[in-house]
């Protein structure tokens, strides 16, 4: 980790209570993917209170720290000729360019809130091919795989995935001898949930660097559901009854009216309305009160019949129905 001091002389014009010997740092020209520290002494000379500190990104980490070793708690007085320092985690994993972040210092008494400063100019260490990652438009029918490469100035190992992005699936991580150059593949398994998806992969070098990969995919399948697999209700009330909704249709020819099927939910109801005649349908659930409190699943099939050429007969879809009976 680099440790940055932030003592470069006091500020002009510093406030009266809160005084930090500096609030802007430029850190000048960083490698992407290390993590930074960075120090912003202070001294109260008034009592003052820390309330909570913000970040203008999430790649601030920050703590307080007093120089007398006492442990700080956020809205604990600070009594004049308190010192300190407000020490900031700066992550720069995906941080490309030019970067200016702020931390606010929030609280009450003189000097508060204000405004630290951090800038600094992020050169990559990694170059990633392709980088973003987009699959484009897919009918989620079948497997979709990606290969990428990852290459660097030195030799290097990818040891392990920090943060991954369901359903995507990693294959060849952890790499194998260090080299300039690794390739691992992404794998997008079969997936009904339409729409337009973004996640982000986050790799660690044996050189202590990270990197992230953002990728993108659209989901078109010529048959769809909304949701595809699972539908999420969050917390139901237990004293009056629940509505939710599955949409179905094809992009292409037509497609019957829905047969449907509720398992796991005692008393609940379905019904089936025409939004487009012969291509698109809405399934209306009703789920009744006085369902017992605590977690609760279901599962919805759907017996769908398309029309048109090299249709192949019925499709059989299950949607999972989660909730919490409040």
């Amino acid at each position: 980790m680099l440790l940055l001091s932030a003592a470069c002389g006091k500020q002009a014009g510093a406030p009266a209570g809160l005084e930090f010997e500096t609030r802007a740092r430029d850190l000048g020209t960083l490698t992407s993917g290390e993590d930074v520290e960075v120090r912003f002494p202070f001294v109260a000379h008034a009592p003052i209170r820390i309330d909570r500190l913000e970040g203008s990104c999430g790649c601030l980490h920050p703590r307080v720290e007093l120089l007398d070793g006492a442990a700080f708690r956020a809205g604990m007085p600070l009594q004049s000729g308190t010192r300190g320092v407000i020490v900031v985690g700066f992550a720069t994993v995906g941080l490309i360019g030019e970067k200016t972040t702020t931390l606010d210092i929030v609280g009450e008494g003189p000097g508060l809130p204000v405004r630290l400063e951090i800038r600094a100019e992020m050169e990559p260490w990694f170059h990633v091919e392709p980088g973003p990652l987009r699959f484009g438009e897919i009918s989620g029918d079948e497997e979709e795989v990606r290969v990428i490469r990852v290459t660097g100035p030195e030799p290097f190992r990818l040891v392990r995935i920090l943060a991954g992005g369901p359903p995507l699936k990693v294959v060849g991580i952890p790499s194998g001898k260090p080299t300039r150059e690794q390739e691992f593949r992404v794998v997008l398994p079969p997936t009904r949930e339409e729409g337009r998806h973004r996640r982000a992969l986050r790799f660690l070098a044996d050189n202590g660097f990270s990197l992230i990969l953002q990728v993108e995919y659209i989901v078109a399948g010529e048959l769809w559901t909304r949701p595809g697999e699972r539908l999420l209700l969050g917390g139901i009330p237990s004293d009056a009854p629940t509505h939710a909704t599955v949409e179905v249709g094809v992009r292409e020819g037509g497609l019957e009216i829905p047969k449907v099927r509720l398992e796991g939910i005692p008393g609940a109801t379905t019904d089936c309305v025409t939004l487009r005649q012969d291509s698109r349908y809405r399934v209306l659930l009703t789920l009744p009160s006085g369902l017992p409190k605590g977690p609760l699943v279901g599962t919805l099939e759907l017996e769908l019949l398309p029309r048109g050429e090299g249709r192949g007969g019925v499709v059989h879809r299950k949607i999972q129905i989660i909730g919490v009976v409040l």
